[in-house]
């Protein structure tokens, strides 16, 4: 994880976790690979712990399943989520959302549908600024 952040609570070492941080000495091309590659999202997100493309429906687009882990208080969901990145020179956004997408349902999960995410990662001069919505 190298430092390059304050508050990390993650394995990536350029993805965080938490809303609204800084990065130090990361690039924001390096930001964007992590982010575009979904399968291995379980390695930095949170309770995620896998992920499946169901469509590719083009480079920066996806449909795919994705599990979480919940504590043990709570069932463990799953949900189908559409995801689009964008970026520039001075930005990446990701956003999610559910889609009602033909899927296997897991019975032993919960279904998830009232789901929406953003991630944008903007230079702020030579840093990092990371805001998950």
């Amino acid at each position: 994880m190298n430092g390059n952040w304050k508050n990390k609570r993650t394995t990536s070492p350029y993805i965080p976790e938490k809303r609204n941080l800084i990065l130090k000495k990361s690039q924001l091309e390096k930001v964007k690979n992590e982010l575009s590659d979904v399968k291995n999202m379980n390695l930095w997100y949170d309770m995620i712990t896998k992920v499946e493309v169901l469509k590719q429906i083009s480079e920066t687009e996806a449909i795919y399943k994705i599990y979480f882990d919940f504590p043990a208080i709570t069932s463990d969901r799953y949900s189908i989520i559409q995801g689009t990145l964008s970026y520039d020179e001075n930005s990446v956004t990701v956003k999610t959302k559910y889609v009602d997408y033909p899927h296997t349902k897991e019975k032993d999960r919960v279904l998830i549908t009232n789901i929406y995410s953003e991630w944008k990662v903007r230079k702020k001069g030579n840093l990092l600024d990371v805001e998950h919505i």
